[in-house]
């Protein structure tokens, strides 16, 4: 995807009914600036994620917070050691983000805990699992990035006491210019590059469904409205 292969963040728009996140702002780990991080601090709760693979998790040594959360694997929080100061600032998490997303990386370049939380996606990926961190992660491969994706929960914009909704992501991705797309989107995409005929179960996603490009910046209202309220999932 152009976007995230320039560095540039995107809005992910969540379609799975079982999942109270309605749409996360992504980007690349590997590439993520202090000025990409600051963005999506001020436009979210502060609540930084990064989606790795499970292998790079235990390769540095993450192990599972204790607390359930369903369909989310976080995994304990860290700060880098270099090149960092309290950890919370952009800059800092930034620096987090880009050391977790390098594959050269050692678990002794950490300290635990920390002001970045990483998430372990499912080993057989958006396939296994088709949920937000599992897309942001495809969505990275698919800009031919380092496998890892920062991820923070876009808070509305109309009122800042709770997230956003579907029709305020778009409309916030519409404002700033930034491409958007739906983890039902990312999901269709994956399955027919894999040959696999998608299942209809959970909103995942109806029969006759178009699969769309993955740049999806530029829409009609109509497509707006259609996809961003996202198939039903029969529940």
């Amino acid at each position: 995807m152009r976007a995230l292969a320039a560095g540039a963040p995107i809005v992910l728009v969540c379609t799975d009914r079982a999942d109270a996140v309605e749409a996360e702002l992504v980007c690349s780990a590997a590439l993520v600036s202090t000025t990409t991080m600051d963005f999506l601090v001020r436009h979210s709760s502060g609540f930084v994620t990064i989606a790795l693979p499970s292998a790079a998790c235990d390769r540095l040594g993450l192990p599972p917070m204790h607390y359930a959360t369903t369909g989310v694997d976080y995994a304990v929080s860290v700060d880098a050691i270099d090149g960092v100061g309290t950890g919370i600032s952009a800059h800092d998490r930034a620096v987090t983000s880009r050391a977790l997303a390098d594959p050269t990386s050692q678990r002794e370049w950490f300290t635990r805990p920390g002001h970045t939380v990483p998430i372990r996606t499912a080993t057989g990926g958006l396939l296994e699992r088709p949920h937000r961190a599992e897309a942001a992660l495809e969505l990275t491969r698919a800009a031919d990035q380092t496998p890892a994706a920062v991820m923070a929960t876009l808070v509305s914009t109309v009122d800042d006491r709770r997230m956003a909704d579907r029709a305020e992501a778009v409309d916030f991705a519409d404002h700033h210019h930034l491409a958007w797309l739906t983890v039902s989107e990312v999901y269709q995409w994956r399955t027919t590059i894999a040959g696999r005929t998608a299942p209809t179960a959970a909103g995942y996603p109806r029969r006759g469904e178009r699969t769309h490009a993955l740049d999806c910046a530029r829409r009609t209202r109509q497509d707006r409205a259609t996809t961003a309220a996202g198939p039903s999932s029969g529940r």
